[in-house]
């Protein structure tokens, strides 16, 4: 299977991937996003700013496309120089609408959760569902797509079956380990 074929052809993924992988994948996707859309929104809930900045920068991403929703308190030199969204916490979905609402208004395409594990661990299964099928039909009115990574070991088969009727297409990436 081929990830940018998908991403492509597909408005709402969701990408499965095993722990010892996913710096790899994550990374993979996120060259592929750079890639082949112009804006991309980034919602990341659980790496620092500074930390992101530096490991797309390394990467060679180019980082100017990309405008951020995220857990750190951004600086006033950041906000000058670049859009940054600032959330309460990965259950602050009524923020992320909000600051997701305007990444659509300023042209975004492509729009990146990393990661659904984090949500996960902090809301309940019933209100994650509808949070994650509201951000869907959002960028399907947007005709915009969505990529929500998350590790598979977080997403059991109760909660994997409930996801697949949600999403256009979920990729469960294949480990190095077999």
């Amino acid at each position: 299977m081929n990830i940018e074929e998908e991403i492509i052809k597909n408005q709402s993924i969701l990408v499965l991937i095993a722990k010892s992988e996913y710096p790899s994948k994550h990374m993979e996707i996120v060259g592929l996003l750079d890639k082949n859309f112009k804006k991309i929104g980034y919602v990341y809930l659980k790496k620092s700013y500074k930390t992101l900045k530096k490991k797309l920068t390394k990467n060679k991403v180019n980082f100017n496309k990309f405008l951020f929703i995220g857990l750190n308190k951004p600086t006033k030199e950041q906000l000058k120089a670049e859009y940054y969204s600032y959330i309460t916490s990965p259950a602050d979905f009524g923020g992320i609408n909000i600051a997701l609402s305007d990444l659509v208004y300023r042209g975004c395409k492509s729009f990146l959760f990393d990661s659904l594990s984090n949500m996960i661990a902090h809301v309940k299964r019933d209100k994650l569902l509808k949070f994650i099928n509201t951000i869907i039909i959002k960028t399907k009115v947007a005709n915009a797509n969505v990529i929500f990574l998350a590790l598979s070991e977080n997403i059991d088969s109760n909660l994997f079956n409930d996801l697949n009727m949600v999403f256009d297409k979920i990729i469960v990436t294949p480990t190095d380990n077999k």
